[in-house]
């Protein structure tokens, strides 16, 4: 590959020069005008047309051309991502790309994904809702991990059908497809009276996670503060020059940035020293 060659080689170059690499005549430049145009297009730090072959097909390519190796395993998995372009879900899909395992990703909205699937990632439509989508979405995985919510949600998407229904039924699928191992993105405090529906859905959800028969990690980490802090408060005062806090405001609560919970999610879909435990994140204080 041009990246093992040249260290540091371009994500675009390295692109360009595969395309050219192309084992099947019909997936390279049709014309050397087409080449052409792509390098011209990378000369100026313009978009090119070719598009980089995802980590799920050079997973899968490779395993066809090694069958009895690929039986003893690579090191890398086939994850599905659920909630893909949350904040957590799309932080984490580009890490494990990044790492070279091969991710489908989960989404309701293709267009949101766009750079996931530049990226490298196999973009499938689904819905937690729908039934149907969650085992057309698990088959052929060997992690899941679900990072979805709908917390704000009405109606067909409210939390109770979201959060509730939604997640049992993808549970099952995972279970049904033979998915070895399960990650749930719980919450800090998490508990079967929690003052709030949504603690105590999450709550309820852990115990079926635990109980599904698939190996698991839970995590539970307390409130983003790229959402909490920022888009509820933070942005509000700077545009606005106030802020609207829920309660009598003499509460203390804690806050962690989505960077800071990656590295488990990460760890907990490719390695097994998380398994088996669940684990509350937050922030220093």
């Amino acid at each position: 590959a041009p990246l093992s060659l040249v260290r540091d080689l371009p994500r675009d170059l390295n692109t360009i020069c595969r395309k050219c690499l192309e084992g099947e005549p019909t997936r390279r430049y049709a014309t050397a005008g087409l080449l052409a145009e792509d390098l011209e297009h990378f000369l100026a730090g313009r978009s090119i047309r070719a598009q980089p072959t995802s980590a799920w097909a050079h997973v899968w390519k490779w395993a066809c051309r090694n069958p009895w190796v690929a039986g003893l395993g690579t090191g890398l998995f086939a994850l599905l991502i659920v909630g893909a372009t949350g904040y957590l879900g799309r932080a984490t899909t580009r890490q494990l790309l990044n790492k070279g395992h091969g991710v489908r990703a989960l989404v309701r909205d293709r267009a949101k994904a766009e750079d996931l699937r530049k990226a490298g990632a196999e973009v499938v439509i689904g819905d937690l809702t729908d039934p149907t989508s969650l085992a057309r979405a698990c088959k052929g995985m060997v992690r899941v991990f679900a990072c979805a919510h709908s917390l704000l949600g009405r109606g067909a998407r409210s939390s109770a059908q979201v959060d509730h229904v939604g997640h049992s039924a993808l549970v099952v699928a995972a279970r049904e497809a033979n998915v070895e191992h399960f990650v749930y993105t719980s919450m800090m405090g998490a508990r079967e009276d929690h003052p709030i529906d949504f603690g105590r859905t999450k709550h309820e959800i852990e115990g079926v996670v635990r109980d599904s028969g698939m190996g698991y990690t839970i995590l539970r980490p307390s409130a983003f503060m790229e959402q909490h802090v920022h888009l509820f408060n933070g942005k509000l005062l700077l545009e606005k020059g106030f802020v609207v806090l829920i309660g009598p405001a003499v509460k203390p609560r804690n806050f962690v940035a989505v960077r800071d919970v990656v590295p488990f999610a990460v760890v907990a879909l490719t390695e097994d020293g998380l398994a088996g435990r669940t684990i509350e994140l937050g922030g220093p204080d």
